[in-house]
């Protein structure tokens, strides 16, 4: 272990790199018992060599059960069974950064014996290396969109083009796209709306068939039919956002609530925030050091704010850090894929 006081630049990094993946083994393999004797001894070893040592949590405490599922929902969910019947396709509409935690389960039960389509959104929140993998695990059944590339939209268009050509009724194709909150279900109506009749209107922008937000619950209730592609004809019906009633586990739920799935003020914007500083840890530390001028690494989520609220001004009187006002900067520059691109359910 002496040779550690030569460790310099990127070999010290490799080393340290070596040892969080030791330390994420251990903790998975031994039951936390002999990666704490390790932890301890690597930290006491990098003392005696001078040298500083970060080293990530590497489990998340977190058991306050929350729900989230007023009654437009409720009544949402009877209205789509309602309408099920008159429905030829299903899109599923999921966040490509939750592809696990956004699929409702309870929604799904419900549609099971209709035709459905799996549409990862958000996909240009993911960077290239977590993309390619994300294909590979989720290829079968699904496509994979950003409503920023046109691309992708008309890929999904050509689709369902296809699947009405099959289907050949006369009354034209009918289209429902569910899913859970805020994964971007009007916005993708809107899109197939301007995408699908581009030819017919080129020089006629189309208004939009649903209200959209920032904020997840928008849609309250079911949408009149509206037409999405002319030849063949294609109607689609924007739904609510439906919520699972009960989130057994809480991590889900403050996945849930950090994408956005879940109003902001449901779990309180520090430990949502405190989550994303786990999460960055765990991937690199330099996503947040360099823009907010911090020189180490910390756990710390007070730390981390405080340093944000005076690097972008984000302070009360006196010069006071505002540290709820930095928080909700922080998620939202990750919302935006500002403050790295990964996935944060474990799928690889």
């Amino acid at each position: 272990m002496a040779s550690l006081k030569c460790l310099k630049g990127y070999k010290q990094r490799a080393f340290l790199v070596i040892i969080k993946d030791l330390l994420r083994i251990l903790y998975i393999v031994s039951d936390n018992i002999w990666s704490q004797y390790f932890e301890q001894f690597i930290i006491w070893k990098f003392k005696k060599s001078s040298m500083t040592v970060f080293l990530p949590r590497y489990n998340y405490h977190f058991s306050l059960k929350r729900s989230w599922f007023p009654g437009h929902m409720s009544s949402g969910l009877k209205d789509i069974k309602d309408l099920l019947n008159g429905v030829d396709l299903v899109i599923e509409t999921r966040d490509s950064r939750i592809p696990i935690s956004s699929e409702n389960k309870l929604l799904n039960k419900t549609i099971e014996k209709k035709e459905k389509i799996i549409i990862f959104n958000k996909y240009d929140l993911l960077d290239c290396d977590n993309k390619k993998r994300f294909q590979e695990k989720f290829y079968k059944n699904s496509i994979f969109c950003s409503l920023k590339d046109p691309k992708s939209i008309k890929k999904i268009c050509e689709n369902i083009r296809i699947k009405a050509l099959k289907l050949d009724k006369i009354s034209g194709m009918n289209v429902m796209v569910v899913g859970m909150p805020n994964v971007g279900k009007s916005t993708l109506l809107n899109s197939f709306r301007h995408i699908g009749l581009q030819p017919i209107n080129m020089y006629q922008k189309s208004r939009k068939a649903a209200k959209t937000g920032a904020q997840p619950g928008i849609t309250k209730k079911i949408t009149q039919k509206v037409k999405i592609i002319d030849k063949p004809l294609v109607y689609c019906i924007d739904t609510p956002g439906i919520m699972i009633p009960s989130i057994n586990d809480p991590i889900t739920f403050l996945k849930l609530a950090l994408v956005g799935c879940i109003k902001d003020n449901i779990i309180d914007t520090i430990t949502i925030a405190d989550y994303l500083l786990f999460r960055i840890n765990l991937i690199d530390p330099e996503l947040y050091l360099t823009p907010f001028k911090m020189k180490q690494p910390t756990n710390d989520i007070e730390e981390l704010l405080n340093a944000i609220a005076i690097a972008t001004g984000r302070l009360k009187k006196g010069g006071i850090p505002n540290i709820y006002t930095a928080a909700t900067f922080l998620i939202k520059k990750y919302r935006t894929g500002n403050l790295g691109k990964f996935v944060l359910d474990d799928i690889f």
